[in-house]
């Protein structure tokens, strides 16, 4: 009761303003936490999925159409008959014209998430070490199939023909795989066989590194191992073939070949490789899309709903302003006043927003790549969203509080 009105009034920047409704504050808060979070949600997808979309695969499928070639059960019953009939046909599709090179393989790239997968024991490891091994992914390839596809040679050799025989235990091994267990490009010249250590199977030895290609899904590596098509292959095999100039060959051509062989077979699932790549990133794509269509309908509701809370906060607030405007308070600091509650209600926002930002982040953590479990850069950008957002809701109704006339308001009171 002893304080000078006046005085305090005049001092505006020393107190907090009143009134405004706590249920509008508290919605306030409660706005930014939760479209904070969604918004922070989006931007992991968008930048998990600009990392897929940036990610190497490996090989270069543009001009490569891929089929599918199940020969009849007891056709070619053993290994070395099969072999054969694959090349056969391997060299009757390279010499059609238009087509640069052609290949066989177990499985393409990008055709299944399940594969042939072996355990491995590298020379010298003790039993105890190879149980950390990671099983192999196993590939039989034919002549050509590397040229085919771009996969790149890192060291050492492909096959030669020599190699291309049941006694010759060779093998090529991934970059990945190389320089997990034989760091310093020292891998060629060192051995592995499949099994583990104590396995009577024979030792292989590896004559060449070439580059990580994804097979089961576009975000999963393996360490690849490659076998001659002639050591070991299958009654399905999958076919590859490079067109020249970048252009994939008809399947029908390469029907005709396979028909000029057995008149009973015919290739399935025939697809360009570059369609292959596209499909992988389609899951990915569609859920960035999705999220960031959802983030981005979060953010218009909330800078509609969050413009709409503060000016009706701020509209409370404007006899209280007149009043301390005709008894002296400048409107610069009232101003500066207003403007640091706003800033305090959506800083609170934030920091319950990013409480729920981070489980969100927890649950998507095994749907997204690339992003660690605490994104800043997801976080800074859905927060200067918001703070834009909200510095742009709170500018109209105060301007306007401001310019009201102190004696019109006085006269209210």
């Amino acid at each position: 009761v002893r304080l000078d009105l006046v005085a305090v009034l005049r001092r505006s920047g020393d107190r907090s303003l009143g009134g405004g409704g706590r249920a509008r504050r508290v919605l306030v808060v409660a706005q930014v936490a939760l479209c904070l979070a969604v918004l922070a949600g989006a931007a992991v997808v968008a930048r998990s999925y600009r990392s897929l979309a940036t990610l190497e695969a490996g090989f270069d499928p543009q001009g490569v159409v891929a089929a599918r070639l199940s020969l009849r059960y007891g056709s070619f019953p053993t290994v070395a008959e099969r072999g054969a009939f694959f090349e056969r046909l391997r060299e009757g599709i390279e010499a059609l014209p238009g087509v640069e090179a052609a290949g066989l393989v177990l499985l393409r790239p990008l055709s299944d998430p399940i594969g042939w997968e072996y355990t491995f024991t590298v020379e010298g490891q003790t039993p105890e070490q190879q149980e950390t091994n990671p099983y192999a992914n196993y590939e039989a390839v034919s002549a050509g199939y590397f040229e085919t596809l771009g996969v790149p040679l890192v060291a050492g050799r492909l096959f030669d023909a020599a190699e291309r025989t049941p006694d010759r235990h060779v093998v090529v091994v991934s970059r990945g795989m190389a320089e997990r267990y034989w760091p310093g490009g020292d891998a060629v010249g060192r051995r592995l066989k499949f099994g583990r250590p104590d396995d009577e199977r024979p030792w292989y030895e590896v004559v060449g590194v070439v580059g990580d290609v994804r097979y089961r899904a576009w975000d999963d590596v393996r360490f690849d191992v490659y076998v001659p098509m002639e050591h070991w292959n299958f009654p399905r095999m999958d076919l590859v073939v490079r067109g020249a100039g970048g252009t994939a060959p008809a399947a029908v051509d390469l029907q005709r070949v396979l028909h000029g062989l057995d008149s009973g077979l015919a290739l399935s699932e025939a697809v360009p490789l570059a369609r292959a790549v596209d499909d992988a990133l389609a899951g990915p794509r569609f859920a960035a899309l999705a999220v960031a269509g959802l983030g981005l309908v979060a953010l218009l509701l909330t800078a509609v709903g969050l413009g709409g809370l503060l000016a009706a906060w701020v509209g409370g607030l404007e006899r209280e302003l007149g009043v301390r405007l005709a008894l002296g308070a400048e409107r610069r600091d009232l101003g500066a006043l207003v403007a640091r509650q706003s800033g305090l209600l959506v800083g609170l926002g934030l920091l319950a927003g990013l409480a729920l930002a981070l489980l969100a982040f927890r649950a998507l953590q095994g749907l997204v790549y690339g992003v660690g479990p605490l994104d800043p850069v997801s976080l800074a950008t859905a927060a200067l969203l918001l703070a834009a957002a909200s510095a742009a809701g709170t500018a109209a109704p105060l301007r306007r509080a401001l310019r009201a006339d102190p004696l019109s308001v006085l006269r209210s009171e």
